[in-house]
């Protein structure tokens, strides 16, 4: 299994455009993180400036494909 996980760190508080609430995505992520990585997974985790809105997330895109298409995923892009 391979996952490469990016969250924007203006998703700390931010107004969800479903419903107009404020919520928190970061803290749920970062503990997600923790415990993804006592397991034996491929695993890629960074926080960036930024939310989940497309002009934040398409520079990521390179490093996505990147990350998934490369021939050794083992190696870390960023460490």
């Amino acid at each position: 299994m391979t996952i490469w996980h990016v969250i924007g760190l203006d998703e700390k508080d931010f107004t969800l455009p479903t419903n107009g609430k404020r919520a928190d995505f970061l803290t749920p992520n970062r503990e997600l993180a923790e415990q993804i990585k006592k397991y034996n997974i491929t695993y890629y985790y960074d926080e960036f400036d930024g939310g989940h809105q497309w002009k934040d997330w398409k520079p990521l895109l390179s490093d996505i494909l990147l990350y998934f298409l490369s021939k050794n995923t083992d190696d870390q892009l960023y460490e």
